[in-house]
Protein backbone atom coordinates (compact mmCIF):
# COMPACT_ATOMS: atom_id res chain seq x y z
CA UNK A 1 0.00 0.00 0.00
CA UNK A 2 1.16 3.44 -0.80
CA UNK A 3 -0.49 6.48 -0.73
CA UNK A 4 0.87 8.12 -4.35
CA UNK A 5 2.73 6.30 -7.37
CA UNK A 6 5.62 8.41 -6.54
CA UNK A 7 6.44 6.69 -3.33
CA UNK A 8 7.56 3.87 -4.41
CA UNK A 9 10.33 5.27 -5.69
CA UNK A 10 11.65 6.14 -1.98
CA UNK A 11 10.38 2.92 -0.13
CA UNK A 12 11.45 0.52 -3.66
CA UNK A 13 14.11 -1.09 -1.45
CA UNK A 14 11.42 -2.85 0.73
CA UNK A 15 8.92 -3.40 -2.18
CA UNK A 16 11.32 -4.68 -4.02
CA UNK A 17 12.17 -7.57 -1.45
CA UNK A 18 8.18 -8.15 -0.32
CA UNK A 19 6.11 -7.12 -3.33
CA UNK A 20 5.63 -10.41 -4.99
CA UNK A 21 4.22 -12.00 -1.86
CA UNK A 22 1.56 -9.29 -1.08
CA UNK A 23 -2.31 -10.01 -1.96
CA UNK A 24 -2.67 -6.51 -2.60
CA UNK A 25 -1.54 -3.19 -3.79
CA UNK A 26 -3.42 0.29 -4.25
CA UNK A 27 -3.31 3.44 -4.02
CA UNK A 28 -4.79 5.23 -0.30
CA UNK A 29 -3.96 9.25 -0.86
CA UNK A 30 -2.28 9.06 2.32
CA UNK A 31 -0.10 7.68 5.30
CA UNK A 32 -3.07 7.63 7.20
CA UNK A 33 -4.94 6.10 4.74
CA UNK A 34 -2.54 3.40 4.21
CA UNK A 35 -2.79 2.73 7.96
CA UNK A 36 -6.59 2.60 7.83
CA UNK A 37 -6.25 0.37 5.21
CA UNK A 38 -4.59 -1.87 7.47
CA UNK A 39 -6.66 -1.65 9.80
CA UNK A 40 -9.76 -2.81 7.67
CA UNK A 41 -7.60 -5.46 6.13
CA UNK A 42 -7.41 -4.01 2.63
CA UNK A 43 -3.71 -3.92 2.57
CA UNK A 44 -1.03 -6.39 3.88
CA UNK A 45 1.50 -3.71 4.24
CA UNK A 46 2.63 0.26 4.01
CA UNK A 47 5.20 2.26 3.20
CA UNK A 48 5.30 4.79 5.85
CA UNK A 49 8.47 7.25 6.66
CA UNK A 50 9.82 7.66 9.63
CA UNK A 51 9.19 11.32 9.81
CA UNK A 52 5.40 10.60 9.29
CA UNK A 53 5.76 7.76 11.81
CA UNK A 54 7.01 9.36 14.61
CA UNK A 55 4.63 12.04 13.91
CA UNK A 56 1.79 10.01 13.95
CA UNK A 57 3.11 8.14 16.94
CA UNK A 58 3.30 11.89 18.99
CA UNK A 59 0.26 13.20 17.97
CA UNK A 60 -2.39 10.83 16.19
CA UNK A 61 -1.49 7.50 18.17
CA UNK A 62 -4.73 6.26 17.34
CA UNK A 63 -3.93 5.93 13.98
CA UNK A 64 -1.11 3.33 14.65
CA UNK A 65 -3.36 1.09 16.17
CA UNK A 66 -3.21 -2.68 15.25
CA UNK A 67 -0.10 -2.06 13.55
CA UNK A 68 3.90 -2.28 13.31
CA UNK A 69 6.75 -1.80 12.16
CA UNK A 70 7.89 -4.27 10.10
CA UNK A 71 11.69 -3.59 9.29
CA UNK A 72 13.00 -0.06 7.70
CA UNK A 73 14.44 0.87 4.67
CA UNK A 74 17.81 1.98 3.67
CA UNK A 75 18.50 6.03 4.84
CA UNK A 76 18.23 8.36 2.73
CA UNK A 77 18.06 12.01 2.52
CA UNK A 78 14.96 13.99 3.89
CA UNK A 79 12.69 15.55 1.54
CA UNK A 80 14.23 18.76 -0.08
CA UNK A 81 12.47 22.37 0.76
CA UNK A 82 11.86 23.35 -2.81
CA UNK A 83 10.74 26.48 -4.67
CA UNK A 84 9.51 27.26 -8.37
CA UNK A 85 12.34 27.56 -11.26
CA UNK A 86 11.81 30.68 -12.28
CA UNK A 87 12.73 32.11 -9.04
CA UNK A 88 15.87 34.27 -9.40
CA UNK A 89 19.13 34.01 -7.08
CA UNK A 90 18.25 37.09 -5.27
CA UNK A 91 14.66 35.40 -3.91
CA UNK A 92 16.17 32.06 -3.24
CA UNK A 93 18.45 33.80 -1.08
CA UNK A 94 16.30 35.32 0.48
CA UNK A 95 13.99 32.44 1.08
CA UNK A 96 17.32 30.33 2.09
CA UNK A 97 18.02 33.21 4.97
CA UNK A 98 14.66 32.73 6.11
CA UNK A 99 14.68 29.23 6.84
CA UNK A 100 18.24 29.13 8.28
CA UNK A 101 16.47 31.93 10.53
CA UNK A 102 13.88 30.16 11.69
CA UNK A 103 16.17 27.19 12.55
CA UNK A 104 18.62 29.65 14.19
CA UNK A 105 15.81 31.68 16.06
CA UNK A 106 15.16 30.72 19.60
CA UNK A 107 11.46 31.42 19.75
CA UNK A 108 10.67 29.23 17.28
CA UNK A 109 12.22 25.76 19.24
CA UNK A 110 9.05 24.66 20.49
CA UNK A 111 7.80 24.55 16.50
CA UNK A 112 10.64 23.04 15.51
CA UNK A 113 11.01 20.23 18.46
CA UNK A 114 7.05 19.69 17.67
CA UNK A 115 7.96 18.73 13.89
CA UNK A 116 11.16 17.04 15.23
CA UNK A 117 13.38 19.14 13.13
CA UNK A 118 17.00 19.56 14.22
CA UNK A 119 18.67 21.18 11.61
CA UNK A 120 18.92 22.58 7.84
CA UNK A 121 21.42 21.80 5.25
CA UNK A 122 22.14 22.56 2.09
CA UNK A 123 22.61 19.84 -0.26
CA UNK A 124 23.02 19.84 -4.03
CA UNK A 125 21.25 17.45 -5.93
CA UNK A 126 24.28 14.79 -5.94
CA UNK A 127 23.23 14.11 -2.16
CA UNK A 128 19.98 12.58 -3.60
CA UNK A 129 21.69 9.96 -5.99
CA UNK A 130 20.96 7.45 -3.09
CA UNK A 131 17.66 7.45 -4.07
CA UNK A 132 18.24 6.71 -7.75
CA UNK A 133 21.01 3.65 -6.59
CA UNK A 134 17.71 1.89 -4.55
CA UNK A 135 15.20 2.15 -7.30
CA UNK A 136 17.99 0.70 -9.19
CA UNK A 137 18.61 -1.92 -7.24
CA UNK A 138 14.79 -2.62 -7.23
CA UNK A 139 14.59 -2.71 -10.75
CA UNK A 140 17.44 -5.00 -11.05
CA UNK A 141 15.33 -7.40 -8.48
CA UNK A 142 12.69 -7.58 -10.93
CA UNK A 143 9.97 -4.81 -9.16
CA UNK A 144 7.77 -4.39 -11.90
CA UNK A 145 6.43 -0.73 -12.17
CA UNK A 146 9.67 1.27 -11.10
CA UNK A 147 11.33 1.24 -14.80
Amino acid sequence: MYNIPEIRKASASLWSGIAKYLRLEGISGAHVGSLGMLRRREADVAAIDCVTYALLSTYQPQSLIGTRVLGRTYHSPAPPYVTRCEYGFNLVGRIRTALLRAFEDPTLTPARQALFLKKIEWADIASYSKISAIENYAVKLGYPTLQ
